[in-house]
């Protein structure tokens, strides 16, 4: 009897060590699966931002293609507000995570078109996907 208490007693320790692995597994686990649940990833918009015109005057025989640009700009959401920021690249990419709804896109002031802050572009991003869309801004050239 005596050398069955100590076995149990011996033993204890190896349970308890046990049930903490298990617990500490299912608590990883769990996480795991929350992360995997997290829309804010999976949903969005993506593109390329352009301006246009860039040449004073447009000929038929001599194309002004609108260009790709850098810039700051400002996503807004219900009400007004503030949700996000990006910046596209040298060729005018950009991609943003968002959850889905409508926004509203508002380049920097910095930016190099006319009125930037004026030309307010509206998108719609779904659920789980990345809405495509090429932006095009106005330069004021004539």
């Amino acid at each position: 009897m005596k050398k069955q208490l100590l076995k149990n007693i011996a033993m204890r320790p190896l349970f308890n060590e046990a049930f903490l692995v298990v617990g500490l597994c299912l608590a990883l686990l769990s996480c795991g699966l929350i992360l995997d649940n997290d829309d804010s990833n999976k949903s969005g918009i993506e593109g390329t931002v352009l301006r246009g015109p860039t040449c004073p005057v447009v000929r038929e025989n001599d194309p002004c293609p609108d260009q790709p640009f850098a810039a700051p700009f400002y996503v807004f959401g219900e009400k007004g507000k503030d949700i996000a920021t990006f910046q596209s690249d040298e060729q005018g990419h950009f991609r943003v995570a968002l959850d889905p709804g409508e926004y509203a896109i508002v380049p920097d002031e910095s930016a190099p078109i006319l009125f930037p802050q004026n030309q307010r572009k509206t998108v719609v991003v779904h659920q789980n996907q990345f809405t495509e869309v090429t932006l095009l801004f106005d330069t004021g050239i004539r």
